[in-house]
């Protein structure tokens, strides 16, 4: 069965990467705090934000949770953040980089014990994740390194 908590990162790794501007603007799944009568304010719960769960009216952006507007329940959000896949994780990571003029190309192993692995050339710079099993905390963990040391731009030119 698909379980999309599988497929995205932590909601930790997603607050870093829209910390480092990971566009915000994209439909897919998404990390949402909501204030209603049914949900709890302090719980992050993960949704698939398309335009059929988005209506817009005189006060501004609504989510709509339900099968039809007729049993609609509107909440006000108090927050998202961009959970993005392991697909689209991996659509921004750069063929290589180059470091000390040379050319390093990532490449992505599994180990003999379950492991996922993303290795930079010789370098090993991205493989400090070593103790992260899980692919889109990796590869998210790989991403951040990857911005943070500037190899890696989200504008949305890079991202489109």
């Amino acid at each position: 069965m698909f379980n999309p908590r599988k497929e995205v990162p932590s909601l930790e790794l997603c607050k870093k990467l829209k910390e480092i501007s990971y566009p915000q603007d994209k439909y897919g799944f998404y990390w949402v705090r909501l204030k209603g009568s049914l949900v709890n304010e302090n719980e992050w719960d993960l949704i698939y934000w398309n335009e059929e769960h988005i209506r817009w009216d005189e006060r501004g952006k609504y989510i709509l949770l339900g099968g039809c507007d007729c049993c609609a329940d509107y909440l006000d959000i108090i927050e998202k953040i961009k959970a993005p896949t392991v697909r689209e994780l991996i659509e921004i990571l750069p063929d290589k980089i180059e470091f000390d003029k040379k050319d390093y190309y990532l490449c992505m192993t599994k180990d003999c014990i379950g492991y996922n692995r993303i290795i930079v050339g010789d370098l090993g710079a991205i493989d400090m994740f070593c103790n992260e099993k899980d692919i889109a905390n990796r590869i998210a963990k790989a991403l951040i390194w990857l911005a943070e040391n500037g190899y890696v731009n989200f504008s949305k030119n890079k991202l489109n």
